[in-house]
């Protein structure tokens, strides 16, 4: 996960384990499942909803306000805590139902022409 350029998700995790190493022994895909769920459980990895459903991984980073998500590629970009996004978060809140959060997670999509 630490060197992916997106999250990614379990079965994607398991290709890349599964084709590791020859030598080692082979990692089952309810394995991964169930490392994913103690890694995110100890708070060292976050889920992120995925575009056509199930859940991605990320390392969790180590200072965020937020993060806004690629709709498309699912490229994940961290937010800083600025004063213009604290008076957004605020306004979200005074103006819904909705409690002022820590952190904000925003989907739409990227500008990069690799974004598929």
């Amino acid at each position: 996960l630490a060197q992916a350029d997106r999250p990614l998700d379990a079965k994607h995790i398991h290709r890349l384990l599964d084709g590791a190493a020859s030598d080692e022994p082979e990692v089952s895909l309810p394995t991964v499942y169930r490392t994913l769920a103690a890694l995110e459980k100890a708070q060292l990895i976050e889920a992120i909803p995925g575009r056509a459903g199930g859940l991605h991984y990320r390392l969790v980073p180590a200072s965020s306000a937020g993060e806004v998500v690629c709709q498309r590629c699912g490229r994940v970009e961290d937010l800083n805590d600025t004063p213009e996004l604290a008076a957004f978060k605020e306004n979200v809140a005074r103006d819904s139902s909705f409690a002022a959060a820590d952190d904000i997670r925003i989907y739409t999509g990227c500008r990069r022409s690799d974004c598929d």
